[in-house]
């Protein structure tokens, strides 16, 4: 790496490192979007189960 231009903090780029964590933070957002929209009901088997059983009685 060479002299770099913005502020830096321990030696590191503060620039540099606040892309890298937009970056972080945007992958984490489109996992979360990504498992809340691929999640699966886990009481709609029980729910069909239910309403066949008090349908059929």
């Amino acid at each position: 790496m060479g002299e770099t231009a913005g502020p830096t903090l321990l030696g590191i780029d503060i620039l540099w490192v606040a892309t890298i964590l937009s970056g972080v933070a945007a992958f984490a957002v489109m996992i979360a979007i990504y498992a809340t929209t691929t999640v699966r009901d886990p009481m709609a088997k029980r729910v069909k189960a239910l309403s066949y059983a008090l349908l059929k009685s």
